[in-house]
């Protein structure tokens, strides 16, 4: 069984952690971004990785920097091979270099398609009728290594942001775990991408998901994707900060940004038809249906 140094942050890499340790793969270490400061407190929360390392015994490193320190605490370890999953940092060449395997990236997107921060919520926001995961021996390049073996999965249209997050997650876990010991004994050799077909996925904000004017002069198929997309995080949002959890596309045509309330509905205008509000979270209130929300407003 290889030796692993894993790098990872969020919910996302919790999978393939999870597999390593239930196939007894020996993690010698946990490389993680430092705790984050959450909620109106502002209280330090360990990343979900941590979480996990700490409770199975494993040594967690949480480096502000990928400095000559942490990479020589790196070096004294002695691992086989790392295996990256979400870090959320792109890392040094020398680095890369310490494993005598490399480095394996699970990575959500059928690459060359959606290199970059956003591959899951792009396939959502152009209509995919497909996705997958890639895992992809890393290189010091964005996304840019070449590819062991893909797998890949159909859309349709209906997923929402954290549907495909749990999916692709598991699926990476379950690649990355049947595959290791062929990636390390050099019985799997990577295929590089083909340059000619590269899509790059951009860096969400929260200022993507508010619904201002701009956005509404798109096609309703467009912000009922965005809804899918956003959901939990950054989340369509309206002018009042209300959250958009649900919505669909309505027979209506109402004039961009165009909000009607009747008969216990809500459509908003868009450049096409409307969009019809089933869910939403209201600032500060907990999730409800449109037709609670607008009882309440009346009352």
């Amino acid at each position: 069984m290889p030796k692993v140094v894993f790098f990872g942050t969020d919910q996302f890499s919790v999978p393939s952690l999870r597999a390593l340790i239930e196939k007894k793969i020996e993690v010698a270490a946990v490389v993680t971004k430092p705790d984050a400061a959450s909620g109106r407190g502002k209280k330090l929360i360990k990343p979900p990785v941590a979480e996990m390392a700490e409770q199975n015994g494993i040594m967690v490193f949480q480096p502000e920097k990928l400095d000559e320190k942490f990479i020589g605490q790196l070096k004294q370890i002695g691992a086989d091979i790392g295996v990256l999953v979400s870090y959320g940092k792109i890392l040094p060449k020398e680095i890369i270099d310490i494993f005598p395997h490399g480095i394996v990236n699970v990575h959500p997107s059928l690459l060359p398609k959606y290199r970059g921060p956003s591959p899951i919520e792009s396939a959502i926001l152009n209509g995919d009728t497909e996705t997958g995961v890639s895992l992809m021996k890393l290189d010091s390049g964005m996304d840019s290594g070449s590819v062991y073996l893909q797998e890949s999965v159909n859309l349709n249209n209906t997923e929402t942001r954290p549907e495909a997050y749990r999916d692709l997650s598991e699926l990476g876990a379950k690649m990355l775990t049947e595959n290791l010991d062929d990636i390390v004994s050099g019985r799997l050799n990577p295929k590089e991408q083909n340059d000619d077909d590269v899509s790059i996925s951009k860096l969400i904000s929260k200022a993507d998901g508010f619904l201002d004017k701009e956005k509404l002069n798109q096609p309703a198929e467009n912000i009922e994707r965005m809804v899918r997309a956003y959901k939990e995080w950054p989340a369509v949002r309206l002018e009042d900060n209300s959250q958009i959890i649900e919505a669909k596309i309505a027979s209506e045509k109402l004039q961009p940004g165009e909000i009607r309330t009747e008969g216990g509905r809500m459509l908003i205008g868009t450049a096409t038809n409307a969009i019809e509000v089933v869910r939403l979270k209201p600032a500060g209130r907990n999730e409800m249906s449109v037709e609670e929300y607008l009882r309440g407003a009346k009352n």
